[in-house]
């Protein structure tokens, strides 16, 4: 039985589980593994939202909204919306976001944004089908 809960401490998250996650998300690049500091910050971090989705102890599954306070609002960045393969099929993710989304609500927030590669087929449909809408933006990064 797999549980969803919004995680505010990194008690009880391994963090074997967390890298599991981020390399079957970023399996076409080699970021460094996260640190336990970097699991400590953002579980306990009170501008963030992080859930995890539990088969017993094991962590199957997470995603993030960092909350940013902008001039006459709250908006939030999902990031790091992930099931461990060997789980997915089974909603998790749609789980995980709807967590996200009463979140975000919860916390007042007036827009949650995200950005997801184009050839993960499922999990755009499934952002489509919560009620995200698809921008024509330009997407910027520097290194």
């Amino acid at each position: 039985m797999t549980t969803i809960e919004r995680a505010t401490s990194s008690a009880g998250i391994k963090l074997p589980d967390i890298n599991e996650l981020l390399a079957q998300l970023h399996f076409d690049r080699q970021d460094p593994p996260a640190a336990q500091s970097d699991l400590d910050t953002i579980a306990s971090d009170k501008n963030t939202i992080f859930v995890v989705a539990r088969d017993g102890s094991k962590v199957v599954g997470m995603a993030t909204a960092y909350i940013v306070a902008k001039f006459g609002k709250k908006i939030g960045y999902v990031e790091d919306v992930v099931v461990n393969e060997t789980y997915r099929g089974q909603g998790i993710g749609t789980k995980l976001m709807e967590r996200i989304i009463n979140e975000a609500k919860e916390a007042n927030i007036t827009y949650l944004y995200l950005t997801s590669r184009a050839g993960r087929t499922a999990a755009n449909a499934m952002y489509e089908k919560l009620g995200f809408e698809k921008r024509d933006t330009n997407n910027y990064r520097i290194k």
